[in-house]
This record gives C-alpha cells, sequence and structure tokens, in this order.
C-alpha cells in the first residue's frame, strides 16, 4: 500500500498558541466552540481546545472529505514540524 504524507499545519488543520489571541479573538472562538459542541455530534466539530498546550486547533475546510476519499487507498501518515 502507498503512503500518503501530510504535514499536519497547515495542510490539515491551523493552530495558534492561546496567548498569541486578542481577548476578543478568544472570546469568539470560546462561542463557537461552545455552539458546535451543543449543535454538532463531536466527529462533525471542526475547532477544538488542548490545555498542555494551551492552543487552539481548527481542521481545515475539506480535511475529513480528503482523508476519507483517501483511506483506500493509501496509508496516511501525518506528521508536524510546529513547536509547542
Amino acid at each position: 500500500m502507498l503512503l500518503a504524507i501530510f504535514d499536519m499545519d497547515p495542510t490539515l488543520v491551523h493552530g495558534v498558541m492561546n496567548g498569541s489571541l486578542s481577548r476578543d479573538d478568544e472570546q469568539l472562538l470560546g462561542q463557537i466552540m461552545t455552539d458546535e459542541k451543543q449543535n454538532l455530534p463531536f466527529e462533525s466539530r471542526s475547532l477544538f481546545r488542548l490545555h498542555t498546550p494551551d492552543m487552539w486547533f481548527k481542521l481545515r475546510p475539506g480535511a475529513r472529505s480528503l482523508l476519507a476519499q483517501i483511506k483506500d487507498l493509501f496509508v496516511p501518515w501525518i506528521y508536524s514540524c510546529g513547536e509547542g
């Protein structure tokens, strides 16, 4: 089987440290995440927050679709050169 190798950020997700956001942006992301939790099943959500390190992650548009389309043709390998 062939490998499909993806750099996690920026190909599949976008991540940002919580401390680098303005207070307004942090509040907006918190509201979006609350709305997603209340209205969407987990597998349909696109915004996530890690607390160690304190980071927000947003799935890129089409990331789930891309992985679903290649799953029978390739083994996906995901790596990150990011710092956190």
